[in-house]
């Protein structure tokens, strides 16, 4: 999840088109082209040809960032949290604690209304 959500930001870092972006997409197409056997042909396929790329590069750039990142990031998101109900949540050993149950404040109410103190207008309620 930690390499989608930094390609997603460096698409969007990308889209500006300026000279500190363009730096960043030369070194990009540098490391693609860099990849054995398959980088040249990956980075002409992905940048539509020779750096700079061709006329469909930023169209693809866009749609990568707006929709097929976001997309990959919000499956990978709903996988770890089926994830999570199918194997609960991790609890540290202690007393009145075991597999079938886990020990704790819930969300509702407990959290939600510690939390929404911190954001009254009174200073002696701010955490």
């Amino acid at each position: 999840m930690l390499g989608v959500a930094m390609l997603e930001g460096f698409a969007g870092y990308s889209l500006v088109d300026d000279l500190l972006s363009g730096m960043g997409l030369a070194i990009a197409y540098g490391v693609a082209a860099s990849i054995p056997l398959v980088g040249g042909q990956l980075a002409q396929l992905i940048w539509d040809g020779p750096y700079p790329g061709g006329e469909a590069f930023e169209s693809r750039l866009y749609i990568a960032h707006v929709f097929l990142l976001p997309a990959l990031i919000a499956t990978l998101i709903g996988i770890h949290l089926a994830m999570i109900v199918r194997t609960r949540h991790a609890q540290f050993r202690g007393p009145l604690r075991s597999e079938r149950n886990v020990v704790g404040i819930p969300l509702w109410p407990g959290y939600a209304r510690a939390r929404s103190a911190c954001c009254s207008p009174s200073p002696r309620c701010w955490c």
